[in-house]
């Protein structure tokens, strides 16, 4: 049975009015086509309004963006990110963990927008929150569509300009609203987060490519979101040092900072709004070895490149919200705690060392967004020795050494 494609009634209407008020779709409305059962001749004699204009005779469905240009093809958006994507990494083998990718199957949240327009209701063309996840299979930094009928197209107009704004984790929010509307998310970082799952659930990645694409420039290529991680990423390494051989295998290690806060869709800023709380980075430190982390520079007057063989090192980490830690400027603030599976003493059962400070941490401005505190730490029987780095979260850490205190 030979069929014909028309485009709705209404859409034809419009096609005669005047160009100068031209009447957009909605995401839903576009390319939806009649279907005309085309077997009997003589209908075209009988007045059908579905036969009042010559049709288009075609063997794939019209596709329409907008009123008023409906002979214009939909060209669809295609996405990746500026992150790979890495289907093997854990925070287990590394403490560069989702440092530059986004592992495999991440869900991301988009919102796509003609440039300066954070407002769908305006003029019709929005789409809210589409679901992707992150995709290896095909081409590291891919983001593939949850359901395909979700696909965003570009509007007619070839040279419109549009912004795209990505996030993850999407499960932060299920609201498919506009984005103005999300300026202050609720955002809860683990507590826990010594598991892969609850770290990765902790950090909040964000970006933004705005006025730089359209259909004319975009066609069938892929266009790179530069997501960032917006929280604040703290690495502690750890060494066994004098009397000390053997004994860190096991322990906890934990820091404080804030975990509570909001974050805003549109800029990607966390604002912290709760109070400096315990955040596990590791809950055993279960394999260590005899290499030093980078930057993890021994005192050569008290550790011979043999001893080195036999003290091993731990590295944990962990996400806080970008804020000021200890704002109340409390002298002998415990930010890091070290708990020895020994079961002689501690709250959690065990001996405990500890990085105190006073003031800030770890200055004025406090903890920045994207940043990586690295904290090198020896633990002696004694006590502890420690020193500090600070690094962008996109680069390796360097870091320098230091010692710990009951």
């Amino acid at each position: 049975m030979k069929k014909r494609y028309y485009l709705l009634a209404a859409l034809a209407t419009v096609l005669f009015a005047c160009n100068k008020d031209v009447t957009l779709l909605t995401p839903d409305e576009v390319g939806k086509v009649a279907v005309v059962d085309d077997t009997n001749p003589a209908k075209e004699d009988e007045g059908d309004p579905e036969e009042a204009t010559d049709p288009v005779e075609t063997t794939d469905p019209v596709e329409n963006t907008e009123v008023g240009d409906a002979t214009e093809d939909l060209v669809p958006i295609l996405l990746g990110t500026s992150f790979s994507a890495d289907a093997a990494t854990t925070r287990t083998e590394s403490t560069t963990y989702q440092a530059t990718e986004l592992i495999d199957g991440s869900a991301v949240g988009v919102y796509i927008y003609k440039t300066g327009n954070k407002d769908k209701d305006t003029d019709s063309y929005g789409y809210h929150n589409i679901a992707y996840t992150s995709n290896s299979i095909s081409e590291a930094g891919d983001l593939s569509l949850v359901t395909a009928a979700d696909q965003p197209y570009y509007p007619s107009l070839k040279t419109q300009k549009i912004d795209i704004y990505a996030f993850s984790p999407r499960s932060i929010t299920t609201a498919t609203t506009k984005l103005s509307e999300q300026a202050a998310v609720s955002f809860n970082i683990t507590a826990d987060q010594s598991t892969d799952a609850n770290y990765k659930a902790s950090d909040f990645i964000w970006g933004a490519n705005t006025s730089t694409v359209n259909a004319e420039s975009n066609r069938n290529s892929k266009v790179a979101v530069p997501l960032q991680h917006m929280g604040s990423k703290i690495i502690v390494n750890l060494r066994e040092g004098h009397g000390m051989a053997g004994k860190l295998a096991g322990a906890d290690v934990q820091i404080k900072g804030q975990i509570e806060g909001t974050v805003n869709l549109t800029t990607g800023a966390m604002t912290g709004g709760g109070t400096d709380a315990a955040v596990y980075l590791a809950k055993t430190l279960a394999s260590g070895t005899t290499t030093a982390p980078t930057g993890f520079v021994l005192d050569p007057t008290n550790y011979s490149s043999e001893d080195a063989l036999d003290h091993k090192f731990y590295s944990c980490a962990g996400i806080i919200y970008p804020a000021v830690v200890n704002n109340s400027a409390t002298d002998n603030f415990e930010f890091i705690t070290i708990t020895l599976a020994d079961g002689t003493s501690g709250t959690t059962g065990g001996t405990q060392y500890k990085y105190k400070v006073s003031g800030k941490i770890p200055n004025d401005t406090g903890f920045e967004a994207g940043k990586v505190y690295t904290y090198n730490i020896t633990v002696n029987a004694t006590g502890i020795d420690l020193t500090t780095t600070i690094t962008n979260w996109d680069s390796s850490p360097s870091a320098v050494a230091g010692n710990a205190t009951f």
